[in-house]
């Protein structure tokens, strides 16, 4: 078998690609819940960047998060 990483599984591929944004040392501090129905889905994500308090997300795109240790 062959080891696989997020950078070569996933971000090398990816790249490329328009709506592909990434930040790193950002500290979330609130994921944004939408109710749909009798579920709960993510709409977007607050977080804290360089001292700054920042947010994304809207109902026509997905926001992904990735924390590791």
């Amino acid at each position: 078998g062959t080891r696989s990483y997020t950078v070569n599984a996933y971000l090398g591929p990816n790249l490329h690609r328009s709506n592909l944004l990434i930040l790193t040392d950002a500290q979330v501090t609130k994921i944004i819940l939408e109710k749909d129905e009798n579920l709960q889905r993510a709409n977007g994500v607050e977080f804290v960047q360089g001292g700054k308090q920042l947010s994304v997300g809207n109902e026509r795109r997905d926001v992904v998060i990735c924390a590791g240790t």
